[in-house]
């Protein structure tokens, strides 16, 4: 993957049990007329899982310790992108601080292409 990461709320690589953060000390788009974007290059891995999420996902503010925990959860990891997100998306809810802030969530799970019969 060659991801450009600009400021705001990390993206997560979940990669055999282990949580990797991928974060930039850059602004958020949007803040600077210029874009100020650091690229970062990952090797994707047969099924690693790709958190991006919006800052209203955090629930516990900037630090991103419980959905570490959760993502450490080999039960979890093992459902669907799609129940993952929405996991992540509920306990953000439930514990928002404020109720305004949007939550996005974006859950992918790389797959080795298989071979054609």
């Amino acid at each position: 993957i060659n991801s450009y990461i600009n400021g705001a709320a990390p993206t997560l690589v979940v990669r055999r049990g282990n949580v990797f953060k991928l974060s930039s000390p850059s602004f958020p788009i949007g803040i600077l007329n210029a874009l100020d974007a650091k690229q970062i290059d990952i090797s994707c891995e047969d099924g690693d899982i790709i958190v991006m999420l919006s800052d209203g996902a955090f629930a516990d503010g900037e630090d991103h310790a419980y959905l570490t925990k959760m993502l450490r959860d080999p039960v979890l990891c093992d459902e669907e992108p799609s129940a993952i997100a929405d996991k992540i998306i509920r306990r953000a809810k439930a514990e928002m601080k404020s109720p305004t802030d949007d939550i996005s969530v974006i859950v992918v799970r790389i797959k080795r292409a298989m071979k054609k019969w």
